[in-house]
């Protein structure tokens, strides 16, 4: 099975697949200093939701042309991975970019923020 961007109506099936997958997540717990006193105050809170990207390749200039004008789209896509469970996700694009291969593959590189 292939790895599936959609938002319902709209859908993205890279033809080669997904690579170069990373994805971090901060803004956990906070360390207050206080004047006068040796120990910190320690707020704990969870990890924030993942930011990151991944690279979307495809077969040809027109797969991945039209890849770029669909996640242009401004809406929550989800991503499906049957392969990766792990990194599905419900997502906003942040950012695009194109990059050239010297492969023979066209690249679509997109910058998320994890939305739930």
């Amino acid at each position: 099975m292939a790895v599936n961007i959609t938002n319902g109506p709209l859908s993205v099936l890279p033809s080669i697949g997904l690579s170069d997958y990373t994805a971090d997540q901060e803004d956990g717990p906070l360390t207050h200093r206080v004047l006068s006193r040796q120990d910190p105050e320690i707020t704990l809170r969870p990890l924030g939701a993942r930011e990151g990207s991944f690279t979307l390749d495809f077969t040809s200039e027109a797969e991945a042309a039209t890849a770029r004008r669909t996640l242009s789209t401004p809406t929550v896509w989800t991503l499906l991975h049957p392969e990766r469970t792990s990194i599905e996700m419900e997502f906003i694009v942040a950012g695009l970019s194109y990059p050239l291969d010297g492969s023979g593959r066209w690249c679509l590189t997109v910058q998320f923020e994890e939305v739930s």
